[in-house]
């Protein structure tokens, strides 16, 4: 049986793989095209004889923000709004669901024979946070600074956000670690 919520969520990794590559090209000047769509990663891309492979993740508000979203995207499910509030250090909620989000990709060994076959690969963490500023971004990168994820299974070579902004989406590297 079908499952619309899983339709949804290949339907949205696909536009923020793509969103991604076309950053890269204007970027980083390689051009690369999605090959395959294993899932997981979501993605392989190819760029001549280079091949690299992209992993998706959302990095929502909360999970009562997670549901609003998923619920209100999905064909025949009943929205479940998060509801009016108050909301008390949406900030701070953010950061620890961006934290605990980032640390759970990066110490997962189950990527390892993408890596033994194209090299490390390339994390977009999504960021789906209405409230999202610079004083969030700020924020996110000295938590990440300050304490850097434990547990780095080696997978990926690069970790970008995906934000949104009024005109669209941006893309942007995320650091993990001082310079």
């Amino acid at each position: 049986m079908p499952n619309p919520r899983r339709d949804v969520k290949k339907q949205h990794e696909r536009c923020v793989v793509l969103d991604f590559l076309q950053w890269f090209e204007a970027h980083r000047r390689l051009a690369f095209s999605v090959v395959a769509e294993p899932d997981p990663p979501e993605a392989i891309i190819q760029s001549g004889n280079v091949f690299r492979w992209v992993e998706v993740v959302d990095a929502f508000w909360s999970t009562g923000w997670a549901r609003d979203q998923y619920s209100y995207a999905t064909p025949g499910e009943r929205h479940t709004p998060i509801g009016p509030g108050p909301y008390v250090a949406p900030d701070a909620t953010f950061c620890a669901s961006f934290v605990a989000v980032l640390a759970n990709k990066l110490k997962k060994k189950s990527y390892s024979s993408y890596v033994a076959k194209y090299g490390p690969g390339f994390l977009i963490v999504n960021i789906d946070y209405p409230l999202f500023s610079s004083t969030t971004l700020d924020a996110i990168t000295q938590s990440c600074l300050a304490n850097p994820p434990e547990q780095d299974a080696g997978c990926f070579a690069e970790v970008f956000l995906r934000i949104r902004e009024f005109s669209g989406y941006r893309i942007q590297p995320f650091a993990l670690r001082a310079k």
